[in-house]
């Protein structure tokens, strides 16, 4: 059982982890775009 449960929790980290890494990758990609078309 708990077992289980930790590799549930393991996924979830993972996937929220990910989520971020993909959100901030794009945060930087709009900022890098923008100081491109500012300049």
């Amino acid at each position: 059982m708990q077992e289980i449960l930790s590799k549930k929790i393991g996924r979830i980290s993972f996937f929220n982890l990910s989520l971020f890494l993909l959100r901030s990758a794009k945060i930087r990609f709009f900022f890098y775009t923008y100081i491109r078309t500012s300049v």
